[in-house]
């Protein structure tokens, strides 16, 4: 769905990484695709390592990236290049292909396009600070800090007074509406998996009196029963077949 975030790292007190991101802003979408990052071992400390390996892309430049993707694009799909007719069949795009972490479509991903740079290969990054006084259509943010460890997720703008947060409160005038806090998770004691994930942040829009769909947390209810059962059932059968051993 078209529902737009800012996906945003903080090093060494600044932003080095803000992402704007066209689809899935919300936290089952962009957020869980963060988590599930953030909780493989190793990757924080890939990602610090490749944000050194950064080249920052200004507006002018970006906009030449744009016309030489779609000359090539249209060239490719003149010539008949198969490659061109695969991408129209699975939605991905020339943007999408020649310069990932520049696309759109990046979100999350943004961590592990980073988190592979090297001196060699350094990430593309366009940054997009500015989309966080969007009021209209930042309807979610998230920063993942690497200098106080935690990982954070932000609802729609409100103004800086009453973010409930700081984060933003140096990005645009004092009157520029900024994303709104809802939740801090520690990157040391990150939810086990998206249903955790989830119900927290449910919890946390419910505490600042957001209307929860009850349907959608009874559904995230059983998703938790039935992981639960599966966890047990695993457990079993290991029990099952070192006793049979």
């Amino acid at each position: 769905m078209g529902t737009r975030s800012l996906i945003c790292v903080w090093y060494k007190g600044r932003f080095v990484i803000a992402q704007y991101t066209q689809f899935d802003g919300y936290p089952e979408g962009q957020g869980t695709t963060i988590l599930r990052f953030l909780t493989v071992a190793g990757n924080i400390e890939r990602l610090k390592a490749g944000i050194e390996h950064i080249k920052y892309i200004d507006d002018e430049e970006l906009n030449e990236i744009h016309k030489k993707v779609e000359q090539d694009s249209r060239a490719r799909h003149n010539a008949g290049d198969p490659a061109a007719f695969y991408d129209m069949m699975t939605g991905k795009n020339e943007m999408e292909r020649s310069f990932p972490s520049l696309s759109r479509l990046a979100g999350g991903n943004i961590l592990q396009y980073t988190a592979e740079a090297t001196a060699e290969k350094p990430v593309l990054i366009s940054m997009d600070l500015g989309f966080a006084n969007d009021a209209l259509f930042c309807e979610w943010a998230y920063c993942v800090d690497l200098d106080t460890g935690v990982f954070e997720v932000f609802g729609g703008g409100r103004s800086k007074e009453k973010s409930g947060s700081k984060r933003f409160q140096d990005v645009g005038d004092e009157n520029a509406p900024v994303p709104t806090f809802i939740k801090s998770f520690s990157l040391d004691d990150l939810p086990k998996n998206s249903n955790e994930f989830m119900k927290s942040i449910n919890n946390a829009l419910k505490a600042r009196g957001y209307n929860i769909d009850e349907e959608d947390e009874e559904e995230e209810e059983e998703e938790e029963e039935e992981e639960a059962a599966a966890e047990d059932n695993a457990q079993d059968n290991t029990g099952a077949n070192a006793a049979g051993n």
